[in-house]
């Protein structure tokens, strides 16, 4: 299936105008990390809007059947497209390394217990995308791993390889980041390329329609 000429832009269109009035709160699904953690941004309201309800609202627009997310964390970004998507098989790659440092819960294990609980056909690998050779076919394939430039650029690569029909690319502030997704467009599809920079979430999102035909 291809993208449409314009397709982008309406797309784009609806999540902005939905994101910012979403009364979706991932709040209830944060595990209890200690002082240090209640008083970080995740718990906030600017975060709540310009990063959960941003992630569900592009859930809710895009209507994914299959999801696949590159760096899970604690399941912020996994429970919201969730959340739009009920129905969608949903699954995510992450290296729990940061298990002891940033969080006292395994993100593998935590985000696949609440995605059981709440019923969602979903769980989360133990696995270190950057051992990885290719990313399978998906809907909607979200990368929000590692910000170092060669760690971004080869998920980022892997995912467009992977001719998911849609790329949402998380921490385009970072300019490591946007550096990485724009040099595999160049590679990858030197040329006019459609994407979207969501520029007024919270971390900065690329959004990128793969205009190859697709197959599962």
């Amino acid at each position: 299936m291809s993208i449409f000429p314009g397709e982008l832009v309406e797309v784009s269109e609806q999540i902005r105008n939905l994101y910012p009035s979403c009364k979706y709160d991932h709040r209830k699904f944060l595990p209890t990390l200690g002082r240090s953690f209640s008083d970080s941004i995740v718990v906030t309201e600017e975060y709540r809007i310009g990063y959960s309800c941003f992630k569900r609202s592009v859930a809710s627009v895009l209507q994914p059947q299959t999801i696949l997310e590159i760096g899970v964390g604690i399941g912020t970004a996994a429970m919201a497209f969730l959340d739009a998507c009920p129905e969608a098989c949903y699954l995510g790659y992450d290296n729990d390394c940061e298990y002891g440092v940033t969080f006292v819960v395994k993100p593998s294990e935590y985000v696949s217990s609440i995605l059981k609980k709440a019923g969602y056909n979903g769980h989360v690998e133990i696995v270190d995308s950057q051992s990885l050779e290719r990313f399978p076919c998906v809907d909607l394939l979200h990368v929000d791993g590692c910000h170092r430039y060669d760690q971004a650029y080869h998920d980022i690569k892997l995912a467009w390889e992977s001719s998911s029909k849609w790329i949402l690319i998380d921490d385009c502030r970072d300019s490591t980041v946007a550096a990485a997704a724009m040099a595999v467009l160049r590679q990858c599809h030197a040329g006019s390329t459609e994407w979207a920079y969501f520029e007024d979430t919270l971390t900065g999102n690329i959004l990128i329609p793969r205009e190859h035909a697709r197959s599962y």
